[in-house]
């Protein structure tokens, strides 16, 4: 097991809930990032799939893009 294997194995919180953030796999179930979203403009750091979508909407509303 190398360095890189060991960081992608590593959970990581995300910033906004507290909650884990989720691993993205392969389709042979290797994880290839676990480093989550940037939660800019709500919150500084690191986000989960969940709070994402709360931040893709931040971002629209101040493009003007209505959803």
């Amino acid at each position: 097991e190398n360095e890189m294997d060991r960081e992608l194995i590593e959970v990581h919180t995300c910033d906004m809930c507290g909650g884990d953030i989720e691993h993205k796999k392969d389709e042979h179930g290797n994880v290839y990032w676990n480093g989550g979203h940037n939660a800019y403009p709500l919150h500084e750091g690191r986000c989960c799939d969940t709070c994402h979508l709360d931040v893709l909407s931040a971002r629209f509303a101040e493009a003007g893009i209505r959803v």
